[in-house]
């Protein structure tokens, strides 16, 4: 049992009996009539007990311990169908209207409310076939009901009260009201969320939810990649179908057979349908770590994703004694070249130690018409006049050698991966490895239609400076000078700029 008794009320564990009279006497076919009647006896209170006072049967599955366990204000799960996740998110609401929630104390009486999709499916099919399942009823002052029957709001003799509401409603019905809780089923239109935690402030009230993400992509966003174990940061649950012990394996896979393939990851593992194209999977929150102070030994690299009428993307990444590489910082800037060049000399004088090689989209070695000159070698002329000349090379393009570079360095083993990103000084860079999808997914209309192959071209701008570095394999360089002495004499080819000699 989960919960713990409400007032005078008893739990009896008929299963528990039944071993003791198995134990005392060897079998149950060997027990006397008296101690068999006794024990039918106590079996049909068990059961009346159970239809009663549902809650405090309530039971979870392990993986569902933890969600209850945590104490942070804002937790969400998402499940695929069938993982018991509206249950599992309705008995905490239940156990802390009642004061007997065995880790969330939340003095009684309280007011909650439950926000779902719609009136007759939302909260007459989903929620209320839970709350008839596990509310106590002995422990309702009364109940007030929809026309359509839908609970609408309960009151609690504790003096506990929980309305019943949905994202049909317009967003008014939700401003203006104070609460200690509140619990959504499925994804919430955002000003629904906005106006419901902006409710909880006055009591530092709390909020969850459990949902098959199938819409609503700003919950990504806002939610799933903004968890971390910060108590001030969301929480975030992940239930699979297959953890379900009480599905059949069977029935699972024929599920599985009669789903529409872009929904699968959604409907059993509890991943974004909207982001099912990702393509770097493996970047997770492992990954991602407050920035430090690089040490002057590590080796530094630095690689620009050119455009010539678009912003332009720039990466810093140093690799330490064990080859482990470190994203520690990022430029998205839109300027003149002489602009852009004046932001780089300002960064890595900032960063105290030079790249020792940098990085360029071989773009930016087209010769101009009016000047001759490409974009790389007008950088270096410029930032040379500046006294910091920059010298960049070109950059390998091929994209699948390059992506196997980058999920390589994603791996994890042994618990440590290949790569860390400064959560606080690359958030660009984090966002987009977070949201670069093929084009086939991410709705793009393409002529390849069909062909997954492609990578869409928003968010794109930082995975390629990104690859840029990692396809050559970085490596900590103990003995690279820490100052360039010989920029000047190898600065290129006049036209496009590149220094090719190793």
């Amino acid at each position: 049992m989960y919960s713990k008794p409400i007032g005078n009320i008893k739990l009896f564990s008929y299963e528990e009996l039944l071993e003791d009279v198995e134990k005392e006497f060897g079998s149950l076919e060997k027990a006397d009539g008296e101690t068999l009647i006794k024990l039918a006896e106590i079996k049909a209170e068990c059961e009346d007990l159970k239809d009663r006072f549902g809650i405090l049967h309530y039971a979870p599955q392990e993986y569902q311990e933890a969600f209850h366990k945590c104490l942070d204000k804002v937790r969400f799960i998402f499940g695929g169908n069938q993982t018991g996740k509206t249950e599992c998110s309705c008995a905490d609401g239940i156990m802390i209207s009642l004061g007997i929630h065995p880790h969330i104390k939340i003095p009684v009486p309280n007011r909650g409310r439950v926000i779902a999709t719609d009136i007759s499916k939302g909260i007459g099919e989903v929620i209320g076939v839970k709350y008839n399942k596990l509310i106590p009823m002995e422990m309702v002052e009364k109940i007030v009901k929809y026309p359509g029957h839908e609970y609408k709001k309960i009151f609690y003799k504790n003096g506990s009260t929980v309305e019943f509401l949905s994202y049909e409603q317009d967003v008014k019905v939700f401003e203006g009201w104070t609460g200690h809780w509140a619990q959504f089923d499925e994804p919430p239109p955002r000003p629904i969320y906005v106006a419901t935690y902006r409710g909880l402030m006055r009591y530092e009230g709390i909020m969850w939810g459990a949902m098959t993400p199938l819409d609503e992509p700003w919950i990504y966003d806002e939610i799933f990649l903004k968890a971390s174990k910060d108590p001030n940061t969301p929480s975030v649950f992940i239930f699979d179908i297959y953890q379900n012990k009480y599905l059949p394996l069977e029935q699972i896979k024929k599920f599985e057979e009669n789903i529409p393939e872009d929904e699968k990851e959604a409907r059993l593992h509890g991943q974004f349908k909207h982001l099912k194209g990702l393509i770097y999977k493996s970047f997770g929150m492992e990954h991602r770590i407050p920035s430090f102070e690089i040490p002057k030994d590590w080796t530094r690299y630095c690689a620009m994703d050119y455009h010539p009428r678009t912003p332009c993307s720039m990466l810093w990444v140093a690799i330490d004694p064990h080859g482990t590489a470190y994203v520690y910082d990022e430029l998205w800037i839109d300027k003149t070249l002489s602009g852009l060049v004046e932001a780089i000399i300002v960064k890595e004088t900032e960063h105290g130690v030079l790249p020792a090689r940098r990085k360029i989209d071989n773009l930016s070695s087209t010769p101009e018409r009016g000047t001759g000159r490409s974009s790389v070698n007008q950088i270096w002329h410029l930032s040379k006049e500046l006294g910091c000349p920059l010298v960049f090379r070109g950059s390998n393009k091929n994209w699948v050698l390059g992506k196997h570079s980058v999920d390589r360095y994603l791996q994890v083993k042994n618990g440590v991966p290949g790569i860390y990103f400064f959560e606080d000084k690359v958030p660009k860079c984090i966002k987009a490895m977070q949201h670069y999808q093929w084009d086939e997914y991410a709705g793009v209309k393409s002529e390849k239609r069909g062909k997954k192959e492609t990578p869409a071209a928003q968010y794109a701008h930082f995975p390629d400076t990104l690859r840029y570095i990692l396809v050559d394999n970085p490596k900590y360089r103990r003995k690279i000078p820490l100052e360039f002495r010989d920029l000047e004499e190898n600065h290129g080819n006049e036209v496009t700029g590149y220094n090719y000699g190793g």
